[in-house]
């Protein structure tokens, strides 16, 4: 095991901690007591989206290295970095592909209405009569709201089932093969029957997507949010299920995760999962390997050697 001695930051998942082990000292942010602790940690690995600041960085006075989990150094205080020399290398970009296999697959059980089609032989509602049809997933025309790597994996993705739409983008981007719009209102323009919420910023700047955005879809309509819970209105937004204005709805974030709110739980045709979006073990050990091999080439080591 190498003498590097490593400090991991919240929300740095297990499985990766577990390979950064096998090969330096880690040490837990949360769980440091002593402050010589601090003074000899050399790199620290954090969760993409943490915040680091001045002061932060400051209780580190022999760091040499950041690295983060995924390609976004929002929220790192770069100028500190610089002036300290800190050398600071985003992780690779694995959870744009994850994310877009979870949009193909979700808004394609939502289609087919995958979730009350497995309620219904679980309770043996046959008894009642047949499961109605359902819709038909190739052909559907969505709107994307963000373009990042999930949306640059996700359009071949879905043109493979001869799906098209439109992008909403803060910013023109060279290198979207979709129809570029500026606004939420422009995108619905654009005669889609599906909405996948990528971008947080985007999806609340105008306010939250409620029944008049959803009436504006064609039918049948359906929403995939891979951001908050929050962007979306949780009183018309339920009732639009209800009513089957809206089709099915997919979530898989919340402002108050681990807890749900009862509203999305109890909304039928509502399919809620833990924010898996992003992470598979393949995600997972991708992005551990990457991690190894930063820390390894800066210090000058080999993962054997380390190890």
């Amino acid at each position: 095991m190498s003498t590097v001695e490593v400090m991991v930051t919240a929300q740095v998942p297990q499985s990766v901690i577990a390979v950064l082990q096998r090969h330096f000292t880690v040490h837990h942010r949360e769980h440091i007591r002593e402050a010589s602790v601090l003074h000899r940690v050399r790199a620290v690995v954090g969760a993409q989206g943490v915040r680091i600041s001045r002061d932060w960085l400051a209780l580190l006075p022999q760091l040499e290295l950041l690295c983060l989990t995924g390609p976004q150094t929002q929220g790192v205080d770069l100028a500190e970095t610089e002036r300290r020399r800190i050398a600071v290398v985003p992780g690779p970009d694995v959870q744009g592909p994850e994310r877009a296999d979870y949009v193909v697959a979700t808004l394609l059980g939502l289609c087919r209405q995958w979730p009350e089609a497995d309620r219904f032989v679980r309770n043996s509602d046959w008894v009642d009569g047949p499961f109605p049809p359902a819709h038909r997933f190739s052909g559907l025309r969505v709107g994307v709201v963000g373009f990042d790597g999930t949306a640059q994996a996700l359009l071949p993705r879905l043109a493979a089932f001869g799906i098209g739409g439109a992008c909403w983008v803060p910013s023109p981007q060279p290198g979207c093969p979709w129809p570029q719009v500026h606004s939420l209102s422009e995108l619905l323009d654009q005669s889609v029957h599906a909405l996948v919420v990528l971008d947080e910023s985007l999806a609340t700047a105008q306010g939250p997507i409620g029944a008049a955005h959803i009436g504006r879809l064609l039918a049948p309509s359906y929403i995939v949010c891979l951001t908050h819970s929050g962007v979306l209105d949780d009183q018309t937004v339920p009732e639009a299920l209800k009513t089957r204005r809206l089709q099915g709805l997919a979530l898989d974030d919340y402002p108050e995760a681990p807890r749900v709110p009862a509203v999305w739980r109890q909304t039928p045709r509502t399919c809620v999962t833990p924010a898996i979006a992003a992470w598979t073990e393949e995600a997972l050990a991708d992005i551990s390997q990457a991690l190894v091999r930063n820390i390894c080439q800066h210090f000058g080591l080999t993962p054997q050697s380390a190890a």
